[in-house]
């Protein structure tokens, strides 16, 4: 459903005519959000290391590690001086 506003609002075209009056024309409708969708947030990159084998060499070596979000740089270092 588009949203016409102003002048030929009705010409039957397909187009609703929007009563109110509680935004300006050319502005995205404030019931239907209007502008494009973003695309999904991308997947983070790491820098050089794979976080599933850093949060398994830190668990074998007894350093605690969130099972989810940011691995501490002091964490991803020793991992690095270790050789992996």
């Amino acid at each position: 459903m588009r949203l016409r506003h102003g002048p030929g609002a009705e010409d039957g075209g397909g187009a609703v005519a929007c009563a109110g009056d509680d935004h300006q024309q050319g502005q995205p409708h404030p019931l239907t959000g209007g502008g494009r969708r973003s695309a999904p947030a991308a997947k983070p990159t790491y820098a050089g290391y794979d976080p599933a084998a850093v949060r398994a060499w830190a668990a074998g070596q007894g350093i605690e590690v969130n099972a989810r979000g940011r691995i501490k740089a002091e964490v991803v270092e020793k991992f690095r001086a270790a050789g992996n």
